[in-house]
């Protein structure tokens, strides 16, 4: 029931979240659902056009190539072998298909139809040991500055993250036992080693279960 609750909560979280990049608008998507809705009906005036129509093509693109591999197999014959593969790679193929769309449109149009997120800065991080200090405006905030800004949040946030990977993990068990300590070691481990590389912290993500 926790789980399950737990799940309920965060889809609907997520689906409220979404509502600033499906529709385009202006603002913040919001930390929690009440603010995302709130946000989201604050700013609807700045809904563009383009943006909710490429999201349903997308988002009807993914359905059918899931329902495409339904049935086949990586070891049958060569057309029901492709339109698995095609199947699994939906979500690589959906994103190319945004991007060709989101360029079309940007280099054919006078101005960008489309909410786009900026330039990307080009490389990867430099790999060394992870800050214990950060500067947010002109102030120097130390670990343990850090620690009292987050307060309680610092101890509940990776409870939850691990909360969070086993309610993935279990949706993608099909019913077989999950090792919730494997998942323990697993994430501890993500996290030390990506932290020498700046990476956003290691987590389950239940968009990846949709």
């Amino acid at each position: 029931p926790v789980i399950s609750g737990f799940t309920t909560a965060a889809a609907l979280q997520i689906a409220a979240a979404q509502f600033k990049s499906y529709f385009g608008t202006k603002g913040s998507s919001g930390n929690y659902f009440a603010e995302s809705v709130y946000n989201f009906i604050q700013n609807i005036t700045t809904a563009k056009l383009w943006d909710p129509i490429l999201a349903t093509a997308t988002i009807v693109m993914l359905i059918l190539l899931k329902k495409l591999g339904e049935g086949c197999k990586r070891t049958d014959g060569f057309v029901r072998s492709t339109r698995w593969f095609v199947s699994m790679a939906r979500n690589a193929i959906v994103v190319l298909f945004g991007m060709i769309i989101a360029y079309i449109l940007k280099v054919t149009t006078a101005d960008e139809p489309l909410e786009l997120i900026g330039d990307i800065g080009k490389g990867l991080p430099e790999l060394k040991p992870p800050p214990l200090s950060t500067v947010v405006g002109n102030e120097t905030l130390y670990f343990t500055d850090m620690l009292d800004v987050l307060g309680p949040q610092s101890i509940i946030l990776p409870f939850v993250g691990i909360l969070e990977s086993i309610a993935i993990a279990k949706a993608f068990a099909g019913g077989a036992p999950v090792d919730a300590t494997q998942e323990f070691i697993a994430l501890g481990l993500c996290n030390v080693v990506g932290s020498f590389a700046a990476s956003m912290p290691v987590t389950g993500s239940f968009t990846r279960t949709a």
